[in-house]
């Protein structure tokens, strides 16, 4: 095993703290956050095709009694069902959308009675149906999220000529939820999602054409694009395209235009709550920094409050900062500090170190150091400088004053050079001091260092020592570090029944990583009797506690029978959740599920996603798996040069199956040239790696004088091998070569 060396989370005492505030209090004018691009890859329900008679109605009904409700053709929700029945895709829509609009509509909204109507409208080819059901596996709407699912359902939509699936899918593959990250696939289908009529297909591609995202950087295009989202109603592609306009870049610098695009979305008093903030507030931090000679305070206060009321944090700060200067408004701390207080729970950093300055002065609030602290810590992990050196201020205060959980987290500040110039030497320095003074998390820390050789001399005894002190403190870090030492005879003598009895202690602790490596103690014996009823608990503990490694071993046993009753549904469960902790060859074993259909509806689209994930996280066998689908065209596209650079990756990688396919592809001359020199090579590497099917191809290679000279004897030795390997090609083989000697 190899040591794990984890830093601790940052822990804060209760110390008294003095602060007299160091954040700078930005003008009423600063136009702070402005933003020039939005992508906004959205995901938007299509809307349902209905018409209603008269008003609702309320109160106990019969289940299937829809009042007034009935579609675009008339039917009520009863008779879409029964249509649907016979296989009418779009009466099973309609069905669905009553259900996904109850609330919308005055009824109880049902998503997996949705679900079901959207799947089968999809199944019955009704493009529309395919793109609602993916909606609701990428949101988890009244199902478990799945992005895996919810990509197929869109490529089914796009290729079905549904413009909304073919932009959502451009939105994975943009950022690879579900799909293999392909920027140039994302803007062909942004493309796609465009021409079909969709605006915000036509926002997204903008947005790749201004930053040059799988296409060429094109400014000009991109304002094209963002021309055709705004008049499609798109409110990005109009504040996108006013950006442009604000800066001359693409189109002639026009500060009216853009005021104008700006206004389009800010006054649109019909549009959707969150549509509007943008918009008003860019178009008042035009108004606040006077550009053009025109400068009206007032009336930006008045668009940030706008910009606020809908949701945008970046408003309600400026407007904040207005409060705090009376630039605008009245000076109003309170009030300022309300809406910094907004600012920073909508994600605003400079919202929450603003307001951490209030808390330490007691300006429009109560002093409290506490809050304080906790604000800056929230602004310096949202990126501010400012609330990271307020912090390492307050740190520094409390440290000088004799506590030690200051000095601790002073010396996490110049570990990681948050706030103050990165300083390995004065953090151990620090850490030395706090763990002196009772720091568990900070004996802990100084370990590592001296681990590592980081900030001090390394010294693994000395390493030893500190985790030993910290475990005795509580530290189920140090407990684990220890553990490992003594596994490895790291800085200790190597003792393995130690080690365990400290992962023992680590996992009792609330450290996952400890009971998955107590468990791995107990399969193998380790330290410990041999159990594998304990070590499948101790798996399922890790796993639950969200270490990877431990739903990766325990869907093993489930997979295998191995300690418990074998369970293949159960195991791919576990391999996708080891998977989505990146363990790649979790991604692997999810992935033949999908595509053998043991334990998981077959589904080789899904197939293709894992393996990919896989093959990316350094898992062969995932490249392999990924060449053979791109060869057979199952899932994929049927692409015969993809799939040579996968089994060339996963022959690199030491699988030997990879080795075999690639080999054939040299000797079929299939994505490469023909080069039967190279594929008898690539067998034989194959052979040697334990590949039967690589063996017989070698065999064959040595029959026929096919890169090798020719050579019955070998060839034969060769099918012998493959055959005793299980390879019924080469016993079949090995019998036409030398009759009755076929095993």
């Amino acid at each position: 095993m190899v040591p794990l060396e984890v830093r601790g989370g940052e822990v804060l005492g209760g110390a008294t703290m003095t602060h007299a505030g160091f954040a700078t209090r930005p003008r009423c004018t600063s136009a702070v956050g402005t933003i020039a691009l939005t992508s906004a890859i959205a995901l938007t329900l299509t809307s349902c095709a209905t018409t209603t008679r008269g008003p609702y109605r309320f109160g106990e009904r019969d289940p299937y009694d829809s009042g007034d409700w009935v579609d675009s053709k008339g039917r009520t929700v009863w008779e879409s069902e029964g249509d649907c029945r016979n296989r009418d895709g779009q009466a099973c829509y309609s069905a669905a959308s009553y259900y996904a609009g109850g609330t919308e509509f005055g009824w109880g909204k049902d998503m997996t009675k949705a679900l079901g109507f959207f799947e089968q409208a999809c199944n019955y080819g009704y493009a529309a149906g395919c793109t609602n059901a993916g909606v609701i596996y990428a949101v988890g709407d009244g199902v478990p999220k799945d992005l895996t699912k919810a990509a197929t359902l869109f490529q089914k939509a796009c290729d079905g000529g549904n413009e909304l699936g073919c932009g959502h899918l451009g939105a994975f593959y943009a950022v690879g939820d579900g799909v293999p990250k392909d920027l140039t696939k994302a803007a062909t289908l942004f493309q796609k999602a465009c021409d079909g009529g969709s605006a915000r297909g036509c926002n997204n591609l903008g947005l790749r054409y201004a930053i040059g995202d799988g296409v060429p950087k094109d400014l000009t295009k991109a304002a094209t694009l963002y021309q055709k989202a705004c008049d499609g109603g798109d409110v990005f592609g109009c504040n996108n395209l006013g950006a442009l306009y604000e800066t001359g870049d693409g189109v002639p610098k026009d500060r009216t235009k853009a005021e104008k695009l700006y206004a389009k979305t800010c006054y649109n008093l019909s549009g959707k709550k969150g549509s509007r903030g943008h918009g008003c507030y860019k178009l008042a931090a035009l108004s606040a920094t006077g550009d053009g000679g025109r400068k009206a305070i007032t009336h930006a206060a008045i668009l940030y409050r706008y910009a606020c009321d809908d949701g945008y944090a970046d408003g309600c700060y400026s407007l904040a900062v207005c409060y705090d200067a009376g630039e605008g408004v009245p000076k109003d701390p309170t009030l300022a500090a309300t809406l910094y207080q907004k600012a920073c729970d909508g994600g605003n950093a400079s919202g929450c170190n603003n307001l951490g300055v209030r808390y330490s002065l007691g300006d429009g609030v109560p002093k409290d150091l506490t809050k304080a602290t906790t604000l800056y810590q929230k602004a310096c992990d949202g990126g501010n400088a400012d609330g990271c050196y307020s912090l390492a201020v307050l740190y520094q205060q409390a440290c000088d004053g004799g506590n030690a959980d200051g000095c601790y987290s002073l010396a996490v500040r110049y570990d990681t050079g948050e706030g103050v110039p990165k300083d390995l030497t004065r953090a151990a320095t620090l850490y030395q001091k706090a763990c002196d003074g009772g720091s568990a998390a900070a004996c802990f820390n100084l370990g590592v260092d001296y681990a590592n050789g980081e900030g001090v001399r390394k010294d693994p005894t000395r390493a030893a020592t500190l985790y030993q002190k910290a475990c005795d403190g509580g530290n189920a870090l140090g407990c684990f570090n220890l553990g490992v030492d003594y596994a490895n005879g790291e800085g200790v003598r190597k003792d393995p029944t130690r080690a365990a009895t400290l992962y023992q202690k680590a996992c009792d602790g609330g450290h996952a990583t400890g009971c998955y490596y107590l468990g791995w103690a107990y399969a193998e014996g380790s330290g410990i009797p041999k159990d594998l009823t304990k070590a499948t608990t101790l798996y399922q503990k890790a796993c639950d506690g969200g270490n990877a490694d431990g739903c990766y071993s325990l869907a093993v046993r489930y997979d295998t029978g191995e300690g418990v009753p074998k369970d293949t549904t159960r195991a791919a469960t576990l391999y996708q959740k080891a998977c989505d902790g990146d363990i790649a060859e979790s991604c692997y074993y999810i992935g033949l599920a999908y595509e053998t259909g043991q334990g998981a509806a077959e589904d080789a689209t899904r197939a293709a996603a894992l393996y990919q994930k896989a093959c990316d996280g350094g898992s062969a066998e995932g490249c392999n798996a990924l060449g053979s689908l791109y060869y057979h065209g199952r899932g994929v596209s049927k692409e015969l040069t993809r799939a040579v650079a996968f089994f060339q990756k996963a022959c690199d990688g030491g699988n030997a199956e990879g080795c075999t396919n690639l080999g054939a592809c040299y000797a079929n001359g299939e994505g490469v040239a023909t080069d039967p020199t190279r594929a008898a090579v690539l067998f034989r590497k194959a052979c040697d790696g334990g590949s039967a099917a690589g063996c017989s191809n070698l065999g064959i290679c040595y029959e026929n004088a096919m890169g090798v000279a020719k050579d019955l004897k070998r060839a034969a030795v060769l099918y012998q091998k493959a055959c005793d390997g299980g390879f019924d090609n080469g016993c079949t083989l090995l019998g036409a070569l030398r009759p009755g000697k076929k095993k």
